[in-house]
């Protein structure tokens, strides 16, 4: 269960990244 929550969170900061990247 906390690797699943480790590769969310990772995800979600890519997304964050690339939406800052794109805003």
């Amino acid at each position: 269960m906390r690797r699943i929550g480790q590769i969310i969170g990772l995800k979600s900061d890519q997304i964050e990244a690339y939406e800052r990247l794109h805003a």
